[in-house]
């Protein structure tokens, strides 16, 4: 299994962790990349591009799939925080290109190939990789993960 680099914490010029306010909500696995089962479940990605992807969102959501038991609100337009799996600085360099599943839940870059031939894998493009540690209202904790649009 991947391991999620953790976030800097007491970065210069910033509050530690322990002195921001709680978040107003905490989405479980926010951030990781699922595809849809077929009997209106999903699971964690295994693998690159995986087919019925969806990124579960702590930043906006719609909940697919809801009952009184399971709520799982996964982004479907703008941008959404996702765990990276190649190394941040990669993305970095690659702002604007498309990404699709990765293993563990994660997202990887798709190659010029794989988006020509297996286009409908790409689940949005890279739009930024964040320093800070908290975004937004909701005081939502960026946890090492990068900014995509969703497709």
């Amino acid at each position: 299994m991947r391991n999620i680099p953790e976030v800097q914490k007491n970065m210069p010029d910033k509050k530690p962790l322990e002195n921001y306010e709680k978040p107003k909500r905490e989405i479980p696995m926010a951030g990781r990349c699922v595809h849809e089962v077929g009997d209106d479940t999903m699971e964690l990605t295994t693998e690159r591009m995986q087919l019925g992807c969806r990124i579960i969102s702590d930043t906006f959501g719609f909940n697919i799939g809801e009952t009184k038991d399971a709520k799982i609100p996964v982004a479907v337009s703008g941008r959404v925080l996702a765990y990276p799996y190649e190394s941040r600085e990669i993305y970095r360099k690659n702002i604007g290109r498309p990404v699709c599943s990765g293993p563990n839940g994660t997202i990887s870059i798709m190659t010029d190939e794989e988006y020509r031939d297996k286009g409908y894998c790409c689940l949005g493009i890279i739009s930024a990789v964040p320093d800070y540690e908290r975004w937004g209202e909701d005081n939502v904790l960026v946890d090492g993960r990068i900014w995509i649009y969703v497709r």
